[in-house]
C-alpha cells in the first residue's frame, strides 16, 4: 500500500512541476500567423528562420496559413522570413523582440508588402499596418 502511495505522490509532483513548467513557457510564447493574401491561384512559398535555426520552407496555396510559436524573451528573438510566388522574391523580418508588440501576431503576405492585422478594441474592427518588403 505505501508503494501505492508513493507512486501516486511521484505521479502528482511530477503533473504539477509539468503544468507550472508549460504555464512559464506559454506566458512567453507569441503565436505567429502568415497568411498567402496574394488571390485565387498565386502559390506563396515562406522560408523562416528564428534566431538563425532554419525552420524550413512552407508552400501555401491561397488563402492558407503558416503559424510559429516562438518565445518572445529569447534574447535578439527575431523570425525572419523570404517570400516567393510567380516572377518575385522577397524578404522580411516578421517578428523582432522589444520592437514587436503583437500578441498574436496575424500577417497577410501581398504583392505590396506584407500587412500586419491588429483587432481594435471596443468596436471590434481591423486595424492594418502594411510595410514595404525588405
Amino acid at each position: 500500500m505505501r508503494t501505492i502511495d508513493r507512486n501516486s505522490f511521484s505521479l502528482l509532483v511530477f503533473h504539477v512541476l509539468l503544468i507550472t513548467t508549460a504555464f512559464s513557457m506559454g506566458a512567453n510564447a507569441v503565436h505567429i500567423d502568415i497568411y498567402n493574401d496574394f488571390g485565387q491561384g498565386v502559390t506563396l512559398t515562406i522560408h523562416c528562420r528564428y534566431n538563425g535555426a532554419d525552420l524550413g520552407a512552407r508552400t501555401l496555396p491561397y488563402p492558407k496559413a503558416v503559424g510559429f510559436d516562438i518565445d518572445e524573451k529569447a534574447r535578439g528573438a527575431k523570425l525572419s522570413c523570404s517570400f516567393q510566388w510567380p516572377g518575385a522574391s522577397h524578404s522580411y523580418n516578421v517578428y523582432i523582440a522589444g520592437w514587436d508588440r503583437c500578441h498574436p501576431c496575424k500577417w497577410m503576405a501581398r504583392k505590396s508588402g506584407p500587412c500586419l492585422e491588429a483587432t481594435l478594441f471596443g468596436d471590434g474592427g481591423i486595424d492594418e499596418q502594411c510595410h514595404n518588403w525588405d
